[in-house]
């Protein structure tokens, strides 16, 4: 079953690159041109990757109750609030990733009714426009 994307979800920021001056550039998808759109999927996937990779020593307790993680691993003070942080931020990027391919494929019913077609191919032929480049 297809994700329900509310119109809302179309206000939503997604960092496309940083800047010269280290900062990110951000849009809405209808201010993105395809070109725009794959940058921002590759940004998403890279931050998502990255945080996982990052998390990943503590994922597997992730299941545990915070208390009998936290009492295992003893962690130096300040430690186990980092490592929970780490944990949520993870979880956020993937769910900023997924949501983003959700908005993606919403955008573009031609895309849905052809999945062979790879999402380059798919935002060349079917992107529906965004800001004049």
């Amino acid at each position: 079953m297809a994700e329900v994307v509310t119109p809302d979800a179309f206000n939503a920021m997604f960092t496309i690159y940083l800047n010269a001056a280290g900062e990110p550039v951000r849009r809405t998808l209808g201010e993105m041109t395809a070109g725009e759109v794959m940058l921002a999927v590759e940004w998403a996937a890279r931050e998502e990757a990255r945080l996982d990779r990052e998390a990943e020593p503590w994922t597997a307790l992730a299941g545990e109750s915070d208390a009998d993680w936290i009492a295992r691993i003893n962690p130096a003070p300040g430690e186990a609030a980092r490592i929970v942080a780490l944990l949520r931020e993870s979880g956020e990027a993937s769910e900023r990733c997924g949501r983003l391919l959700a908005m993606v494929h919403a955008r573009m019913p031609q895309w849905q009714q052809t999945p062979d077609v790879g999402l380059g191919q798919a935002l060349r032929r079917w992107w529906p426009g965004g800001r004049a480049a």
